[in-house]
């Protein structure tokens, strides 16, 4: 069975048969993107509850995004006692100031935030920041620290995890020494999922609450793995939609490396999923790349890359006691365009996504394609393309434009490019040098958000013709960052 594009699925969903087929007189109504454009903060506007105003969003910056349209993100401002700061923005669109540099960390020894280098949010308004400290008494250099919004005020605030603390009752040596906060997990219950690191150069997996309570380690150093080989570190993550199963990238003690599953609450027992040696569908793993996105669903399946000895890329499916399933592997044909894949890798695809999207360059082909970004449609190999190169640009924009092979900031880390359903939201450089935001929902069609030389969301500004765009999403809801061309930047929002 060949299955139909996403890109034709919201052409197919939106009119129907019958309508698509002329059996009636009235044309049905055109399909919108979900919610609103929203202008959340500009530069050079005030910045609230400091005495300054925005200074320039830097091209990549710390941001996050969750069902229902809760969003943070990182600011520099004018103001030199809050330099550096992470506002949440209210589904309203309103902000709060959530943390500054100059503020002092909680329950520490008088250290205060000396940088910002990590958001993430919650549907329910729960923040989590990874910050730098300065000046603490017992020598506390970084941290996470947690606050949540109630009633229209942050409120909670709490020191998750610094280091410099003993790391005994997780039975490990030494002090943390470092956070990893690049592989970071906030769940939705306020659970974290965090790697660390100590000061004798063990490495774990912690899972630790919100508030700073309830810390364990899944793994650590020298626990030991399915094929009785050791822990030494985690290289990638990924954790389910409910925080039960989790699966990781690790580095063994022959310093080969493999994935595996965890249960939370069943301590020293990791599932095999595969290891670098094991067979893929031509040649052999010789390479488990970390980092790299990692997909787990509640029963247990992962969506994971490895490389052949064939120098091949492998896009797999993967479980328990299951050889792996290829839904793309380099060299061979794609059904859509009769090229070959090449350079495949996947997307950050959001916890409990039913169609996950990965990407590849597409070798000579009849249609002239070069690069793809494909919809796993089902974990047996089935797969749509969704978006490519040289695709039209939806109507409106103007006569002649097609999407380019310059995606800005793709599968970035710490950024999501598709929500659960599907949903792609992306940045692109279109033929003529535009650029812009778009978005493309399954059953609802391609849209443009925003593009360059178009009117900001308030009026007063445009957005300009550089390529420093930078998305993520959640379901139903994107945020991204855009060049503004007299204010200079902005972070903007569609949804609600």
């Amino acid at each position: 069975m060949r299955f139909v594009p996403v890109a034709l699925l919201g052409l197919i969903l939106v009119c129907g048969l019958a309508a698509c087929g002329g059996g009636g007189s009235e044309e049905p109504p055109e399909p919108s993107a979900p919610g609103v454009l929203r202008t959340l903060a500009l530069q050079g506007q005030a910045a609230p509850e400091t005495t300054g105003n925005f200074a320039a969003f830097e091209t990549d910056p710390p941001m996050d995004v969750a069902v229902g349209g809760w969003s943070v993100f990182v600011a520099n401002t004018t103001d030199a006692a809050a330099a550096r700061c992470a506002y949440v923005a209210q589904p309203s669109g309103s902000l709060l100031l959530a943390f500054r540099t100059g503020e002092t960390v909680p329950d520490a020894d008088g250290g205060t935030i000396s940088d910002i280098d990590a958001v993430w949010i919650t549907e329910d308004g729960l923040v989590l920041a990874y910050v730098g400290i300065a000046g603490d008494g017992g020598g506390r250099t970084e941290g996470l620290l947690s606050a949540r919004v109630s009633g229209g005020a942050i409120v909670d605030k709490h020191d998750v995890l610094y280091d410099q603390r003993p790391m005994i009752d997780v039975q490990m040596t030494g002090s943390l020494d470092d956070i990893v906060d690049e592989l970071a997990v906030l769940m939705d219950d306020g659970w974290v999922f965090v790697p660390v690191v100590t000061t004798t150069a063990e490495h774990a997996l912690l899972r630790v609450f919100s508030d700073g309570t309830s810390l364990t380690s899944l793994v650590k150093d020298g626990d030991s793995l399915a094929t009785g080989d050791t822990f030494v570190a985690l290289h990638a993550l990924g954790v389910d939609p409910i925080g039960n199963r989790y699966t990781f990238v690790a580095e063994r003690q022959d310093a080969s490396y493999g994935i595996y599953i965890g249960v939370v609450g069943i301590d020293t027992l990791y599932a095999r999923v595969i290891e670098e040696g094991d067979d893929l569908s031509e040649g052999v793993a010789t390479e488990i790349p970390g980092p790299q996105p990692l997909l787990i669903d509640t029963s247990g399946r992962v969506l994971f890359k490895a490389v052949s000895s064939e120098n091949e890329d492998h896009l797999c499916v993967g479980a328990s006691a299951f050889p792996p399933g290829f839904l793309a592997v380099e060299g061979d044909v794609d059904t859509w365009t009769d090229g070959l894949y090449e350079d495949l890798d996947w997307l950050h695809n959001q916890r409990g996504s039913s169609l996950p999207l990965f990407m590849g360059e597409i070798g000579t082909n009849t249609f002239g394609i070069s690069f793809g970004i494909f919809a796993a449609t089902d974990l047996l190999g089935g797969t749509a393309l969704a978006m490519w190169d040289t695709r039209e640009v939806p109507a409106g924009v103007g006569s002649g434009l097609r999407f380019t092979s310059t995606y800005p900031g793709l599968a970035g880390q710490g950024r999501r490019d598709a929500d659960t359903n599907g949903s792609f939201a992306f940045a692109n450089v279109l033929n003529n040098g535009q650029p812009g935001a778009f978005w493309l929902l399954p059953g609802a069609g391609l849209f443009t958000i925003a593009l360059g030389g178009q009117t900001i969301p308030g009026g007063g500004d445009t957005f300009d013709g550089l390529n420093s765009w930078r998305t993520t999403t959640a379901t139903n809801v994107m945020l991204f960052r855009a060049p503004v061309a007299g204010a200079g930047s902005g972070i903007f929002r569609r949804g609600p």
